[in-house]
């Protein structure tokens, strides 16, 4: 095996790691209830999240002390995240409730 290849290997070994005890399914799951409500997390295709969301997360990232990918990394391997239609965040931003 190449040199560079172990490296990598070894490095996302050990990112796995740090996420698994950084981030267990238990303090995850605590955070999402205190910032969340113990819902998943939306986000729109193409990986568009709505800024009252972002706010939450850079929370929940903070709180847990990781960085904001790292926490988007593992609430995916959670499946913690919940895929919606871009339209309905368009729509949703376009025309808030009660607008119209």
């Amino acid at each position: 095996m190449e040199l560079a290849k172990m490296f990598s290997l070894n490095e996302t070994l050990t990112n796995r790691l740090g996420a698994a005890v950084l981030m267990s399914p238990f303090l995850v799951g605590r955070a999402l209830k205190k910032y969340n409500n113990g819902q998943p997390i939306v986000y729109y295709t193409e990986g568009v999240f709505a800024p009252d969301t972002k706010i939450r997360l850079q929370s929940m990232s903070d709180a847990l002390g990781v960085s904001y990918s790292a926490l988007i990394n593992r609430l995916r391997e959670l499946r913690l995240l919940e895929c919606r239609p871009i339209e309905e965040y368009i729509d949703r931003s376009l025309f808030p409730e009660g607008s119209i």
